[in-house]
């Protein structure tokens, strides 16, 4: 159940994000769709790209948790 006030405050919160990561990396593109309703690929990417771009948080993920590869699609493990 969406208001309008709801959907305002995800409009404001996806300007905000948009606004503070996009500077930083090129790739992912934040689109309002993927921001949304982000997939965990998404998230996963965004979170590469910050810490490709600023060394933050550096050591936080171990090199296993950095490679995206080692992450399986869910729609692919349930079948």
């Amino acid at each position: 159940y969406i208001t309008m006030a709801n959907s305002l405050a995800l409009e404001n919160a996806i300007n905000e994000t948009r606004n503070v990561l996009q500077p930083l990396f090129s790739k992912p593109k934040l689109t309002t769709k993927l921001l949304t309703k982000p997939p965990f690929r998404f998230i996963h990417d965004i979170i590469s790209a910050t810490i490709k771009s600023t060394d933050f948080p550096n050591g936080y993920f171990t090199p296993d948790e950095m490679d995206s590869s080692n992450f399986k699609d869910s729609k692919t493990v349930k079948i």
